[in-house]
């Protein structure tokens, strides 16, 4: 029940809000963000906008 609630939670903030990566250059997932369960130690600057 708890991972139905965040996929809800996830699914509703990218249905209501446009987000956009600023800093293309600087973060490459592939090199940036180990291959693992859980994804630590990166931060993505995005601009969000509500859509309307």
């Amino acid at each position: 029940m708890a991972q139905q609630s965040i996929r809800l939670t996830v699914a509703r903030l990218l249905w209501r809000y446009d987000m956009k990566l600023l800093d293309r250059e600087g973060f490459i997932w592939e090199r940036d963000a180990g291959s693992s369960l859980i994804y630590t130690d990166y931060r993505l600057i995005v601009s969000v906008k509500m859509r309307g």
